[in-house]
């Protein structure tokens, strides 16, 4: 069976970086975290390598150690993801404006998913 599930061939499928971007926003974390190669694997064919990053903070946050009286996830992990997604956002409205600009990873990349 090599179909894809419906929702990820909506990624497949998509136009713009803008698009996949969105598409990562609104995914079910489930879905990103079960067919995170899968995912990767189209986003690096579409040259959208700036949302590898997203993913990449979206694992640190969902990695964190969460308070064990409330299930809450301790940190800064709420703004981890929020940075991460704006960031994302930025660097996939600059790419599609500039496709291929030299200077377009600069804009997701400046700081590793720890950093933020």
């Amino acid at each position: 069976m090599n179909e894809l599930l419906p929702i990820i061939a909506q990624l497949a499928d998509a136009k713009t970086h803008v698009e996949r971007a969105e598409w990562l926003l609104s995914c079910p974390i489930a879905i990103l975290r079960k067919f995170d190669g899968t995912i990767r694997n189209r986003l690096m064919h579409a040259g959208c390598d700036g949302a590898f990053h997203y993913l990449d903070a979206l694992g640190v946050a969902l990695s964190a150690t969460r308070n064990p009286d409330t299930g809450m996830l301790f940190g800064h992990a709420d703004e981890i993801l929020f940075l991460a997604g704006q960031r994302l956002l930025a660097w996939s409205a600059h790419r599609d404006v500039h496709d291929a600009c030299d200077d377009c990873y600069a804009v997701a990349s400046d700081a590793s998913p720890t950093d933020l």
